[in-house]
């Protein structure tokens, strides 16, 4: 039995509707969820927590992105017991992934948006990038650069100062560069692909349209590696579509509960 320590962590929404755990993305708290959270709170028991130096948790580096999930399992385990709809973006993808596998809760379905099934080579030639950009120009450069990656050419067209907020947002949800840095080294780590065979939850894999950041061959490998799944994409959005696009996030992970409670 697990003995990790919980997250800290926020409930809201409806404490008899079905619970929706929302997993971060690398290097964001759970602010980053907050236009996502509000919806789904109009139905759902909202489930909201933060990683080991981000937000309100406390940093105790966890070793593993496998601890990581662990450590969210311990914080579920607080609750009164309800299976749990895992969403999970990006890192967040993989957290989600991991509990599912670790069986420590019990899992109703997996949403994993903007994921795969393991960092690829471009990607962690891409963190490496990043990690020396971080002490040759700072981490607000750096910011900026992997919002570059993240959002499409025509966000930044209709958000003029998207650039800036995004940055803002950043600095707002770690107060340590060095634990960013620490969670980085944690994706660059993840390079082998966990037993997906093994997930029995029914699972949706989700991109956005123009991610370039996980391109979508990406996505379908992770589909096709979890038995049952199905991929869809959310259009005109790319791999920033939790800030993109935040409606269209709500609305299909409500859509996807939804059909599952529907389900005799």
């Amino acid at each position: 039995m697990s003995t990790a320590t919980a997250l800290a962590h926020s409930v809201m929404g409806q404490e008899n509707g079905s619970r929706v755990v929302l997993l971060n993305p690398m290097g964001s708290s759970a602010l980053a969820w907050v236009r996502v959270a509000g919806e789904l709170a109009r139905k759902y028991q909202v489930v909201q927590m933060d990683y080991p130096g981000f937000g309100a948790t406390p940093n105790q580096e966890a070793a593993s992105i496998a601890e990581l999930a662990q450590r969210a399992s311990a914080t579920l385990k607080q609750l009164p017991p309800k299976p749990a709809h895992l969403v999970g973006y990006s890192l967040g993808g993989w957290v989600a992934q991991q509990m599912a596998l670790q069986a420590e809760v019990e899992v109703a379905s997996l949403l994993l948006i903007g994921s795969a099934d393991r960092i690829y080579p471009m990607g962690m030639r891409m963190l490496e990038q990043w990690l020396q950009l971080i002490d040759v120009a700072g981490i607000e450069a750096t910011l900026a650069e992997i919002a570059f990656w993240n959002f499409s050419a025509a966000s930044f067209e209709k958000v003029p100062d998207l650039l800036q907020r995004f940055v803002r947002g950043g600095l707002a949800s770690f107060g340590d560069t060095e634990i960013f840095k620490h969670q980085m080294r944690l994706c660059h780590a993840y390079s082998t692909r966990p037993p997906l065979e093994r997930i029995t939850a029914p699972t949706l894999v989700a991109r956005g349209e123009l991610d370039f950041f996980y391109p979508q061959f990406c996505s379908q490998a992770l589909a096709d590696a979890i038995p049952g799944s199905r991929m869809v994409e959310i259009a005109q959005t790319a791999h920033a579509v939790l800030w993109e696009n935040p409606e269209a996030v709500a609305r299909l992970a409500c859509e996807f509960v939804g059909e599952l409670e529907r389900e005799p």
